[in-house]
């Protein structure tokens, strides 16, 4: 009896913290990663979307010069 009574107490001390821990750990990553996602964009990035941004709007003027000339 006295075992399963000392079992319990164990499992009370390193059990409980340790499924805390757990949580703790786990609310941490997911915090970072949906962190990570929102990060601020590289040179690169922003100069893709400029470019990708400008070509459409040239895209659309070519487009209208085209339909007002015929």
């Amino acid at each position: 009896m006295a075992e399963i009574l000392v079992l319990l107490v164990v499992l009370v001390l390193w059990g409980i913290p340790a499924v805390l821990l757990f949580f703790f750990i786990y609310w941490a990553i997911r915090l970072a990663i949906r962190h990570e996602n929102r990060r601020v964009p590289t040179p690169r990035e922003i100069a893709d979307q400029e470019r990708r941004e400008r070509v459409a709007a040239e895209r659309a003027a070519q487009r209208r010069t085209r339909h007002r000339s015929e």
